[in-house]
């Protein structure tokens, strides 16, 4: 659910798109050849989202919800089993919690809810504990004398209709005829008290069949009861179009003894890397090269920092949660014009929960610090017009199927300022490469990208030199993503461009350490997106046709 209100609240971003159609919930499978976004189911997919965008700010969340299901048959997607029947119920559980506590809530919003509740660890309560089915009226269990006055669509006898046998040695009995209630202790008591049970079976018999607006199940019993007496002898099926036997077949209680297999089967030597799929960039250096040495494709990394020894920003702990906040709130800002005031509203209500919330005004100076380095001269990042930058910016390259990754590191050395990366295990890498670029902007004709990095290199400014940007890029293989931007850019504006010339608009590939804004370079690892490097780079990876 978290990926589909994600999705809804950006239906054009291919990425949180193809995390929701690939959901259950939705059903795409993502196995088809050629581009995803070609595929004429994923389009409609797609434009129901949008749709679900458009009907949340006009209906609201549950009726946008509701309609985006009815659309995909999401229904018809769990299996007719008590798990799936389980499922649904707890489902439709969460969407009546959602649909009374939602109200209000952008899809964004929404998301941020769902996370929340599904991280829960606090004790459930009577709202939020999984109902039944019985709980949801998707099952209802009832008595025959309950279910007087009552209608169901479907009705299901699950017992024979009996009583009690009367015993021929009783001194008395009680029954009911048209005198009213009596205790008789004649002879002739018997009699009278087994007409006024057989009477009083026809009336539950009756209430049982006439409750169902469509179908009655019931077993036709052996013995004498209620349903035999009213057949009296009479076949089923010669009732009526409307009356049917159903044969149930022995259930077969026997099982085969398990048996483990024998046979020793050989152990793969190496790993067996798929030959073709979608790759990010962290993926394709995981997959391409040895896991204790790229260790870095993970943008940001936990740290043991000396807190004693760090100074402003730098106490901040480092990892994924710290780096995707700082980045969510840098692509925030670059979305739209922001008031000074409204960055430390974001900052509250989109606080993590990893961090000490006393860190909250460190994190809004460091923001607005982060804002006023000086990219170029006279020229920062709150300083650039809203139509001069694309933040998160998508792309999809598709590979050349007989490319290696060898392939793609030679071709990086048509870059002047290239240096040999380790290297990698020489693999088949075919499929396509996608990905995100965090901003691309335009400044005095040219087309540059910038790409926020907050890892923890040291806790004060020195540790963010010339020097230690360059180890932290080359340990981490971000050269080799900064060609990858650069070359998906190039794809990009040769596509939206009429006169499109990479000698005139493309400019540099700029990496913004976050942490070292203060020091010498304000934390800058900037290199120019040369023509020969990016031509070389299209030529030999890239599948053009």
């Amino acid at each position: 659910m978290v990926s589909i209100l994600e999705a809804i609240a950006n239906p054009d971003d291919l990425g949180k798109v193809t995390s929701a159609v690939a959901t259950p919930l939705m059903g795409f499978e993502l196995n088809h050849p050629g581009l995803l976004i070609e595929h004429p189911a994923f389009v409609e997919y797609q434009s129901e989202l949008f749709n679900a965008r458009d009907r949340w700010l006009s209906d609201g969340p549950a009726a946008s919800i509701a309609r985006l299901f009815e659309r995909c048959q999401t229904a018809t997607r769990f299996p007719n089993t008590l798990d799936g029947l389980e499922d649904w119920n707890l489902l439709m559980q969460c969407l009546e919690i959602f649909g009374e506590d939602g109200k209000g809530l952008s899809p964004i919003e929404a998301a941020h809810w769902w996370a929340k509740q599904a991280s829960n660890t606090q004790d459930a309560d009577d709202r939020t504990s999984q109902r039944s089915p019985t709980e949801s009226q998707v099952i209802r269990i009832n008595t025959i004398h309950g279910a007087k006055g009552l209608e169901y669509p479907v009705v299901i006898l699950a017992d024979s209709i009996t009583a009690k046998s009367l015993s021929k040695h009783a001194w008395g009995l009680d029954y009911c005829d048209a005198e009213g209630s009596k205790i008789d202790l004649t002879s002739e008591a018997l009699a009278a008290a087994q007409k006024d049970q057989d009477e009083d079976l026809n009336r539950l018999l009756y209430v049982a069949l006439t409750r169902a607006k469509q179908t009655v199940f019931l077993g036709i019993p052996d013995s004498e009861n209620a349903v035999s007496k009213l057949l009296h002898g009479r076949d089923v099926d010669a009732l009526g179009v409307h009356h049917s036997t159903l044969t149930v077949p022995n259930a077969d209680t026997s099982r085969q003894a398990f048996v483990p297999p024998t046979e020793k089967i050989a152990r793969l030597q190496q790993p067996k890397i798929p030959s073709w799929f979608f790759r990010s960039f962290s993926t394709l250096i995981k997959h391409d090269a040895h896991l204790d040495s790229a260790r870095g494709a993970d943008d940001e990394e936990v740290v043991t920092t000396e807190f004693g020894l760090n100074a402003d920003w730098h106490k901040l702990p480092g990892g994924t949660e710290t780096g995707q906040f700082i980045h969510d709130i840098l692509e925030w800002h670059a979305q739209a014009h922001r008031e000074d005031t409204d960055i430390d509203r974001l900052i509250n209500k989109r606080w993590p929960a990893h961090l000490d919330l006393s860190h909250a005004p460190l994190v809004g100076q460091w923001i607005r610090q982060i804002l006023s380095v000086e990219l170029y001269p006279g020229v920062s990042l709150n300083q650039l017009g809203v139509s001069q930058k694309r933040p998160e910016p998508q792309f999809e390259l598709p590979l050349k199927p007989d490319l290696r990754a060898q392939t793609l590191f030679n071709a990086c050395r048509a870059f002047s300022w290239w240096e040999p990366l380790e290297h990698p295990i020489d693999q088949p890498i075919a499929g396509h490469l996608i990905g995100f670029i965090d901003l691309v902007f335009e400044y005095q004709g040219r087309f540059h990208i910038i790409d926020y990095k907050t890892n923890y290199l040291g806790p004060n400014d020195s540790s963010y030199g010339d020097v230690q940007l360059q180890a932290a890029m080359q340990r981490s293989f971000y050269p080799l993503q900064a060609a990858i931007y650069g070359l998906a850019l190039h794809r990009w504006l040769g596509s939206r461009l009429p006169d499109y010339d990479p000698d005139r608009h493309l400019g540099d590939v700029t990496y913004l350490f976050c942490r070292g804004i203060h020091s010498n370079n304000a934390g800058l690892w900037r290199r120019p997106l040369e023509t020969p490097g990016i031509l070389a780079l299209e030529e030999q990876c890239l599948c053009t046709r």
